[in-house]
């Protein structure tokens, strides 16, 4: 996709389409993480952390639960 960088003030930046934000389920105001390695730019959602406010047990539980049920979950998901 082309997109025409813009001045903000005295900074440069981009549009992001809307379809784009929903597909990365990011919206405005959220943080995210910019990388300008290897001759490219690219931006990606900054990962929460929900380790500080859950217990890990509760964490990897949750984790293998999905795992061991992608498959339904997958098909729950259209319903």
């Amino acid at each position: 996709m082309e997109q025409k960088l813009i001045k903000i003030g005295s900074s440069t930046g981009v549009t992001i389409a809307p379809e784009t934000l929903k597909k990365l389920g990011m919206q405005a105001g959220d943080i995210i993480e910019t990388d300008d390695s290897n001759q490219m730019f690219s931006v990606k959602p900054k990962q929460k952390n929900i380790h500080g406010t859950v217990a890990p047990q509760i964490v990897a539980w949750a984790d293998e639960f999905i795992e061991k049920n992608r498959e339904l979950l997958d098909r729950l998901k259209d319903k």
